[in-house]
C-alpha cells in the first residue's frame, strides 16, 4: 500500500555524510546569485563540489542534471507554488534545522493563481504533508504539487538537483526527453537503479 504523501515526496536511499563532504568550508568559494525571480531564494551551483564515484554524481553525469545550493534567509517564507521550471527535483539539507516544508493536495490551486486567492476567497483549512528532512539523505519532490517553506531561525541550505530552466507543463509528456520526465517516471527510474 503506497503512503499518501509520496503523491508529494519520497525518501531515497540516496545519502551522504554531510561531514565527509565539508560544504561549509566551500561557501566562500561560491556565488550566490537571485533566483529568475528576484523575491526567490539565493542560489550557488554546486556540480563541481559533488564528489566523483558518489550515486548522486553518477545520477547528475548519466541525466545532465545540475546541481544548485538554495540559500533561504533566517524567518522567511517561500509562499505556496509550484515549479514551473522542473517537474521533481532531489533535495537535501546539509544539517537539521527548524525548517518546514509543507505540501498541500488542493486541486483548486492553478499555476498562474496565487495562493491567496484560495485561502481568503475559498478555503481556510486546507490539508497539509509535511516533510521532514533527515539531513544528508535526498527526497524526491513532486514539483507539480502545491508546497511551501519556512526557513525556521537559522540560514537554511538546501542542495536540489534536478533538470532546470526548461518549462514544463502535465500536457508536455515526451518520454524520450528525460528533462521532461514526470515525479512518477523519475520515481521509477531510481526504483529501478535501487535508489529507492
Amino acid at each position: 500500500m503506497t503512503d499518501v504523501s509520496e503523491l508529494f515526496f519520497t525518501e531515497t536511499k540516496l545519502k551522504w555524510s554531510t561531514d565527509r563532504l565539508k560544504w561549509h568550508e566551500h561557501l566562500n568559494k561560491m556565488t550566490f546569485t537571485k533566483g529568475q525571480d528576484e523575491k526567490t531564494f539565493n542560489i550557488a551551483q554546486f556540480n563541481n563540489f559533488i564528489p566523483k564515484g558518489s550515486d548522486i554524481r553518477s545520477l547528475i553525469d548519466d541525466h545532465q542534471l545540475t546541481a544548485r545550493l538554495f540559500r533561504l534567509e533566517p524567518n522567511q517564507i517561500y509562499s505556496w507554488h509550484l515549479d514551473r521550471h522542473r517537474k521533481w527535483a532531489l533535495n537535501m539539507l546539509f544539517v537539521r534545522d527548524e525548517s518546514v516544508t509543507l505540501f498541500s493536495p488542493n486541486s483548486e490551486f492553478e499555476e498562474n493563481q496565487g495562493y491567496d486567492d484560495i485561502f481568503t476567497k475559498k478555503r481556510f483549512i486546507n490539508p497539509v504533508h509535511r516533510l521532514q528532512y533527515d539531513p544528508g539523505t535526498f527526497y524526491l519532490i513532486n514539483g507539480h504539487q502545491p508546497h511551501m517553506v519556512y526557513s525556521g531561525s537559522g540560514v537554511r541550505f538546501l542542495l536540489t538537483v534536478s533538470h532546470v530552466y526548461r518549462y514544463v507543463n502535465e500536457q508536455d509528456n515526451d518520454a524520450s526527453d528525460e528533462s521532461n520526465l514526470s515525479y512518477q517516471q523519475m520515481r521509477q527510474l531510481l526504483i529501478d537503479k535501487n535508489l529507492i
